[in-house]
């Protein structure tokens, strides 16, 4: 994961700690990005910073190798899936 300033030099990375490897990013109203690690099955739940990285929490969720299908969002629940289950993960605040 990269984070470009709007002068267009990078901010800071992640490199391979956390790898981030092909999963989708979904980006909430309140601010908040979810990221798939598409290589391990971990999600994580990020607040997005110029001044660095900041997971807020992870959790691996599911098991495959090419986890990066769309993720989607209602109501306070998010669905996920890889390539043999979808999952429905209630990711409300206080939850």
């Amino acid at each position: 994961m990269v984070c470009f300033g709007l002068d267009g030099k990078i901010r800071w990375r992640t490199r391979r700690d956390p790898y981030l490897c092909k999963g989708n990013t979904l980006l909430t109203g309140d601010g908040l990005l979810y990221q798939m690690d598409g290589a391990t099955g971990e999600l994580y739940i990020i607040d997005p910073s110029p001044e660095g990285f900041k997971a807020l929490d992870k959790v691996k969720l599911l098991g495959g190798k090419e986890i990066w299908a769309p993720m989607a969002l209602s109501d306070g629940y998010l669905v996920l899936r890889d390539q043999h289950r979808m999952k429905c993960v209630d990711v409300k605040p206080g939850r």
